[in-house]
């Protein structure tokens, strides 16, 4: 199950090619109206299809994980972290997630303050408590989600989008929060080469297979 626009579609097939059930999704964009948490909402959503529509398939469900990039994988860790508390209207049952997968996630929307006031529609000084729901840092503190959900982050070293530091504070947070954690620098990959096939299929499959 991948959280994120078209560019993780080839990592999916790669997925897929291992045997697993890849879904690619995409979400209400920020460019096109959406704002907080309705995104989030939507990732949840796509969860429960993506698990329907495997079983539907006769396919016996199992480990279920979200993987996102980037602002997707700011969205990612929020539906996983958060589970109900941004679950809406959907036509689909809930899904439980058993693993996130963040490469280069942009999980600190303060220390992204520009990037991140579009998709709140203000700043944090007028709508604190929409900033702190918005902020995977803080659910990974609370530790107030499924601490048996396995959590693999990934960042390239030649990032020049997001620090490798914006990852590994994250993993330090959900640690402090009790959850599994595995963090891995990829050498020489930047911010769009870190989501390829190429560069984390071969990863991801091993990490997943571990599960």
């Amino acid at each position: 199950q991948t959280a994120d626009r078209t560019g993780l579609a080839p990592l999916a097939q790669h997925l897929a090619a291992a045997g697993m059930v890849a879904v690619n999704t995409t979400h209400r964009a920020v460019e096109a109206g959406a704002r907080f948490p309705e995104p989030v909402a939507d990732v949840l959503c796509a969860v429960g299809f993506a698990v329907q529509r495997a079983g539907d398939a006769g396919i016996a469900p199992g480990e279920v994980v979200v993987v996102g990039h980037s602002s997707g994988g700011h969205l990612a860790a929020l539906a996983v972290l958060g589970g109900d508390h941004f679950r809406a209207a959907c036509p689909y049952p809930p899904a439980a997630i058993d693993a996130l997968v963040g490469l280069a996630g942009a999980y600190d929307v303060r220390a992204l303050r520009d990037l991140a006031e579009p998709l709140f529609g203000t700043g944090p000084e007028v709508d604190p408590a929409a900033w702190r729901d918005g902020d995977p840092l803080a659910w990974a503190r609370k530790g107030t989600g499924s601490t048996s959900v396995r959590v693999v982050l990934a960042h390239g070293t030649a990032d020049a989008d997001l620090p490798v530091s914006m990852t590994t504070g994250f993993a330090d947070a959900l640690t402090a929060g009790g959850y599994e954690v595995t963090v891995a620098t990829v050498p020489g990959a930047d911010h769009h080469s870190i989501y390829s096939a190429q560069v984390i299929g071969p990863r991801l499959v091993a990490w997943l297979g571990a599960g």
